[in-house]
Parts: C-alpha cells; sequence; structure tokens
C-alpha cells in the first residue's frame, strides 16, 4: 500500500517538473518566434533574452509539487513505521 503513495507522490512531483519545463520552452520559443524577424528584417525592437516564467506563475505547478511532497512523505512515513 505505501508503495502506491511513494509511486503517486514522485509522479505529482514529475508532473510539476513537466510542466515548469514545458513553460519555459514556450517562452523560449515565443522569444525566438518574435525575435528572428525583427532580427532579419533590421527593424523594430526585440528583448534580448526570453521573459522567463517563475515557478510560483503557474498554480497547477506549484500545486502538484506540495501534494507530491505531502504524498511522498506519507508514504515514506508508512513505510518507516510498519
Amino acid at each position: 500500500m505505501e508503495l502506491k503513495y511513494l509511486l503517486f507522490g514522485v509522479l505529482s512531483l514529475l508532473g510539476s517538473g513537466v510542466i515548469y519545463t514545458m513553460e519555459r520552452f514556450i517562452a523560449v520559443i515565443q522569444w525566438a518566434a518574435n525575435s528572428v524577424p525583427v532580427k532579419l528584417n533590421s527593424s523594430g525592437i526585440s528583448m534580448s533574452e526570453p521573459d522567463m516564467p517563475s515557478f510560483v506563475d503557474n498554480i497547477f505547478v506549484i500545486i502538484l509539487f506540495v501534494c507530491g511532497l505531502m504524498i511522498l512523505g506519507y508514504g515514506v512515513y508508512e513505510r518507516r513505521t510498519r
């Protein structure tokens, strides 16, 4: 039973990491899509580096991370008490 909690905890942590990484990846793609045409035409202003989202920008990342830590902690606690 405690293995199930450990698995769900790890999967929640991985899910939050994947969502956070995808947000950063999308930010770089958007930056490249906006800055490359400006540099090719030599007109307009583009940012020198992408505007990266922080860890607390997406509420789902925080919820999955906190729930993952809590479930993982509960699974470790259950495993040690047996």
